[in-house]
Order: C-alpha cells, then structure tokens, then sequence
C-alpha cells in the first residue's frame, strides 16, 4: 500500500515511503549558514547555490502567524513603536533539519525560516535581476 499525505501534506526529505527514504534534495539542503547578526544571513546549499538575505528583508518577510497577520492588515512586521534601530539578528538556531529560527532584537522569535522557502525566495529574486 502506497503513501498517503494528508490535506495539505507533503513528503519531505528523510520521510519513508513504503520503507525507503526519500533522498535529499540539494537545492533545499543547507552546508554552510553564516548569521552576521548586524548584516545578514548568508547560506550556502548542498548544490553549491549561494543565497544571502539582509536583516530587514527577512524580518520584514517573516513567516510567523503575527507577522502574517499584520501584513494581510497592511502593516509591517517590524519596525514597530517599540522596535529597537538598527536591527539586530540576537540568536539562530536550526529548527529541526528544515529551518532556521532567529531570534530579533525586538524580542521577536517565533518565526522558523524553512530552508527551502529562503531557497525559493533566492532562486525568485535571482530571476528579477536576470531580467
């Protein structure tokens, strides 16, 4: 019997699949994350793509269900009243295998950064400066 996802669901890299493994996918597979907590993230995928990120775009894009709600509002992540400038990246961990959560300056840490997300975000922004 075959592998169902759910509504929603997806397979990702490392699931089993009627008992194998599904293989990595290089694009998406971080070797080399450098947070320069006053400049930016820099990542350097398994396929040798390099993408970096400044703090602001990041912040400004962050994935969490409060950033997501204040820009469907029309507002901005940050900075906020009580926001401290310039913004600094305080902490990063891995979440998991799949991401990586900062935590601001702000105090604001609940957003995880999903590797292939920032992938897309790089291979998209890649093709505006192709054109």
């Amino acid at each position: 019997m075959g592998w169902e996802p759910e509504i929603g669901g997806r397979v990702v890299a490392g699931d089993r699949i009627d008992g194998r493994i599904m293989p990595v996918d290089d694009r998406f597979e971080p070797i080399d994350i450098h947070v320069k907590r006053t400049e930016g993230v820099t990542i350097t995928f398994a396929d040798d793509f390099v993408a970096e990120f400044n703090l602001v775009a990041l912040r400004l894009r962050c994935p969490c269900a409060e950033c997501q709600a204040l820009r469907q509002r029309g507002e901005d992540g940050w900075p906020r009243p009580s926001s401290p400038i310039p913004l600094e990246i305080t902490t990063a961990e891995m979440h998991g295998a799949w991401g990586l959560s900062p935590t601001w300056n702000d105090g604001h840490a609940t957003g995880v950064f999903p590797f292939e997300l920032l992938r897309q975000w790089a291979d998209d922004e890649g093709e505006r400066q192709d054109r």
